[in-house]
């Protein structure tokens, strides 16, 4: 089921003491919003990965990452999250991907790092 179009899960509320962010707030709107209150916390997003990768993955859950080529470089935290992949080109996977609840890939993938669970 796809809820990427459900409104709720897409909005920010801001009050006075504190941010309310769907889970359906891209990394790079997350970071956008917290820039100018909290910049060490937006360094710490800005290393999630690419721009293509920001503005897909949320702080709440799963990602699904989809097109012709992709390389990750530096690896993937998963938090207990699954990560779906689905590219045209053999997908590059370097560095170290640990807890990741389920790592699913619908092309090719070239494995020269390391994946734990």
């Amino acid at each position: 089921m796809y809820l990427g179009n459900v409104k709720e899960l897409r909005q920010v509320t801001e009050t006075a003491s504190a941010w309310r962010i769907g889970a359906a707030v891209s990394l790079t709107q997350v970071e956008a919003l917290v820039a100018k209150a909290y910049p060490d916390f937006t360094e710490v997003l800005r290393r999630f990965g690419s721009p293509p990768i920001r503005s897909t993955a949320t702080l709440a859950g799963n990602t699904s990452l989809t097109g012709y080529s992709l390389s990750l470089a530096s690896g993937v935290e998963g938090a207990s999250n699954s990560l779906v992949l689905d590219f045209t080109q053999t997908t590059a996977l370097d560095g170290s991907f640990a807890n990741l609840a389920d790592l699913t890939s619908e092309g090719d993938v070239s494995l020269n790092g390391s994946i734990t669970t």
